[in-house]
């Protein structure tokens, strides 16, 4: 899915492409699940950072990993992984940094991983960093 202009869901519009080549420190992900995040939405609007058209939105993916780069050590084809991808991941296909990929247990289900990176990263900060949540608090 790639956005063509800035606006409402009628702007994403299905293409197709090639898939991404890697380089030495990445991953090439077959992307089973992704999620819609409040920054995804922002962006397709044109209200976050200065992201050039067109694109493709999506910040975290869930899925199978197709090939690594020669200096990948610990992500291997045929993982199950979540990663947050350089370029997009409402895409068939992703392209992640080995250091953003991380394995995904056989207990979680790909859907349920998507759902869960960018939420659980900002009600972390908010915990931790804004409200500073202490020990015994709640």
């Amino acid at each position: 899915i790639v956005v063509t202009s800035f606006g409402g869901p009628e702007v994403m519009k299905y293409t197709d492409l090639d898939i991404p080549a890697i380089s030495e420190d990445q991953v090439l992900i077959r992307v089973v699940a992704t999620s819609v995040n409040f920054a995804d939405i922002k962006l397709r609007y044109g209200k976050k950072g200065n992201k050039a058209l067109p694109f493709i939105p999506g910040i975290d993916a869930t899925g199978i990993v197709e090939r690594v780069g020669s200096h990948v050590k610990n992500i291997h084809p045929g993982q199950r992984v979540i990663a947050f991808p350089q370029n997009g991941s409402y895409a068939e296909y992703v392209v992640a940094n080995e250091n953003l990929t991380f394995v995904l247990p056989h207990e979680v289900d790909f859907q349920t991983a998507a759902a869960c990176p960018i939420v659980s990263f900002t009600s972390y900060n908010l915990l931790a960093n804004v409200t500073r949540l202490q020990q015994g608090e709640s």
